[in-house]
């Protein structure tokens, strides 16, 4: 597990061989699941702008599959799976000495 936290928790697994990234949207409390119950999730959107991005030639986890638990139309958590990617982290490489 990479990260667990409010908005979100973010996990490394082996499946079929391959190593995939799963992220589950986290629903804060009822407040946080009011405000967002009426737009794309942000599942939806990571999902959408990962596409975009690999369609514009930008080197970034390829989306595999997105999914949002529903009962009726009421919307409930969201979950990306993303194909993983290795090498150096972005953040250590930045941050300043």
């Amino acid at each position: 597990v990479y990260k667990d936290g409010g908005a979100a928790t973010v996990a490394r697994v082996e499946a079929n061989g391959r190593t995939l990234i799963i992220k589950r949207y986290n629903i804060k409390g009822w407040v946080h699941w009011l405000k967002r119950f009426w737009r794309p999730s942000r599942a939806w959107a990571s999902w959408r702008e990962g596409n975009r991005l690999e369609f514009l030639g930008i080197a970034t986890a390829r989306p595999l599959a997105m999914l949002e638990r529903r009962w009726c139309w009421l919307r409930g958590r969201a979950y990306l799976i993303t194909d993983y990617l290795g090498g150096q982290d972005i953040i250590a490489r930045v941050k300043p000495c």
